[in-house]
């Protein structure tokens, strides 16, 4: 029987990445996520913690701040560990495959757009 692990998701990131490396020297990046849905008159909001791996790690670390709103790929993971006061935990997060950004671009300011006034065209510039 085919399994499929899956998870697609849009949200604002909920905390800065924090970045840190293993032992071998691989980036690990951790952060959160917020994703939502509305229905009848309610919103409801999911939190899901987010794992980045490797080079993808720093780029996110790098480019990502919290309130960011991101599209994320990537499949389900449960960990498992004891805590220290001896009590067995668990949580569910993303290990993350894929992400874009999806804040839109800023605005050019008018400082920017003053200093480099546009060149309009005539009919002699346009060589047909």
């Amino acid at each position: 029987m085919p399994n499929a692990n899956k998870w697609i998701g849009i949200g604002h990131l909920t905390r800065d990445p924090e970045l840190k490396y293993t032992g071998s020297g691989t980036a690990l990046c951790k952060c959160g996520i917020a994703t939502s849905r509305k229905y009848k008159d309610k919103e409801d909001v999911c939190f899901v913690d987010l794992t980045i791996w490797g080079d993808q790690g720093e780029r996110f670390n790098e480019w990502f701040g919290k309130g960011h709103l991101v599209y994320i790929e990537g499949r389900l993971e449960y960990r498992t560990w004891e805590a220290q006061d001896g009590s067995k935990r668990s949580a569910h997060g993303i290990v993350v495959e894929q992400f874009q950004n999806l804040r839109p671009r800023q605005a050019v300011p008018s400082s920017i757009e003053a200093a480099a006034p546009a060149q309009q065209e005539t009919s002699e510039d346009i060589p047909f």
